[in-house]
């Protein structure tokens, strides 16, 4: 699946020997095994399949990448491996920007930027470390055996009683940056505008996407015998529908349903 993708994004100019070189060093960032460069997708666990997506978007090297709940589905020993690529990616010179729901403590320590929103406003934006601090200012003492994550939620869903609003007038609906860590590279303009460009042409990406077809088709022996069998039974069910029609001109309109 990563070749196909490099053949519909990447340069046609590239010989299978570099574009396999430059998915195995993908594979080797992602600590993915090389054993399972040829696996199936369907044979792949959980937070492999996490991974190969994330290698997919790394094809073109993108300076930022957009995840949405990139641990769902996972359970927590892989979730956290999850995390620790991306933190990894992070470090690398990327920026990151992911949404997550109930991370655990150890997770939610990984991420350099914490962004809240409850109700259409941001209760907290800053370092995952300066979150404790920034309850208490408000009264709102978090357990020290609670998860921070979970503490903040419970706020959002007013199991605290109606704190929303005190979070989001401190925060300043996320234009306060006290919070913040200064380090943090922000997300420039400019890369977004440096998109990669496709430089591969329409017929090709016909062609490779034909050739995956026929791949999946040549896989699954039974889903193309299932195929076959309901076209062979529709035609016979259509032909005895419809037979004789056409040498009789008083059945002009079954003639025109029938071509139609």
């Amino acid at each position: 699946i990563i070749m196909l993708s490099l053949n519909l994004k990447g340069d046609q100019m590239l010989s299978e020997e570099v574009k396999q070189a430059e998915i195995d060093e993908i594979l080797e960032k992602l600590s993915m095994k090389m054993n399972k460069r040829d696996e199936l997708i369907g044979d792949l666990s959980g937070g492999e399949k996490k991974r190969l997506q994330i290698a997919i978007e790394l094809i073109h090297d993108p300076k930022i990448l957009f995840l949405d709940e990139c641990t769902s589905g996972l359970d927590s020993f892989a979730a956290t491996q999850c995390i620790k690529l991306l933190q990894r990616l992070a470090h690398e010179g990327r920026t990151v920007i992911c949404t997550i729901h109930q991370p655990s403590a150890l997770m939610l320590q990984m991420f350099d930027h914490v962004y809240a929103i409850a109700d259409g406003n941001c209760i907290y934006q800053g370092q995952s470390q300066n979150l404790v601090p920034f309850l208490e200012e408000l009264d709102l003492i978090c357990p020290q055996t609670y998860n921070p994550a979970d503490f903040l939620l419970e706020i959002a869903n007013n199991d605290y009683g109606p704190q929303n609003h005190r979070l989001v007038e401190k925060i300043g609906n996320g234009l306060n940056l006290k919070y913040s860590n200064e380090k943090v590279n922000e997300v420039k303009a400019e890369n977004l505008t440096k998109l990669p460009k496709d430089s591969t042409s329409f017929w090709a990406q016909v062609f490779h996407l034909m050739n995956r077809i026929y791949l999946l088709t040549r896989r699954d022996k039974t889903l193309l015998l299932i195929r076959i069998f309901l076209h062979l039974i529709a035609a016979i069910v259509i032909g005895a529908i419809f037979k004789d029609v056409g040498f009789k001109g008083s059945m002009m309109i079954s003639n025109t349903r029938c071509i139609v």
